[in-house]
């Protein structure tokens, strides 16, 4: 981050001035380059708490923990710029484009600052839903700490509906249960390229019909 006058803090460095700075402060991995950024009011702080939660192996976000606990704390950087409270917002979603921290991206951030989920936790809550309905079984390998790639996240949310991915879910449902006309009703648009076949003309792929 040559751009900006960010400051290092040691990990367990002790926070107790009252008087610490506002400002974004930003996460990074240095083996895979992700990043997590955020915004506090009091930014020295809200780093050692995030620290104290990766030590513990209890942070809230899960592929970051992940990261943590497969490379070690001293393959993460924690820097911060101070930045005005009234300025915090538009800071945070500056720096969280500027680099690539939303999950699709390859980072850790799930939305960018106050608005919407990011697509990644979209999918997570759609598939949750399906999974629960008994229309979405994900792989056994497919873990809630796992990066949703772009790709995917792109073929699930055309048109923002909710569709299970056929890569994930194909290859466990047994042939019987594709008799079943709710399922095949979801399974119907699993991939952009079928999507598209049957949109143009109105027939599906021979291996779901």
């Amino acid at each position: 981050m040559r751009w900006f006058a960010f400051s290092t803090i040691k990990q367990g460095e002790s926070s107790m001035n009252k008087y610490e700075p506002a400002g974004i402060y930003i996460i990074r991995c240095t083996v895979n380059g992700a990043c997590y950024v955020g915004k506090a009011k009091r930014v020295l702080q809200r780093l050692h708490d995030h620290q104290n939660k990766l030590r513990k192996g209890m942070h809230d976000i899960p592929l970051l923990q992940r990261d943590w606990n497969r490379h070690g704390k001293e393959r993460f950087t924690f820097n911060y710029l101070p930045v005005r409270v009234d300025r915090l917002i538009e800071w945070e979603e500056f720096m969280i484009m500027l680099t690539d921290a939303l999950e699709t991206e390859g980072g850790y951030n799930r939305m960018l600052g106050q608005k919407e989920w990011s697509v990644s936790v979209r999918i997570r809550k759609s598939e949750r839903k399906l999974t629960k309905s008994g229309k979405f079984r994900p792989l056994p390998q497919s873990w809630p700490d796992e990066r949703i790639d772009k790709t995917y996240c792109e073929t699930f949310c055309l048109a923002y509906q909710p569709i299970a991915h056929i890569e994930r879910c194909w290859p466990i449902i047994p042939p019987a249960a594709l008799k079943d006309q709710r399922l095949k009703a979801v399974l119907k648009n699993l991939l952009l390229g079928e999507f598209k076949t049957f949109a143009t003309t109105g027939k599906q792929d021979k291996n779901i019909s």
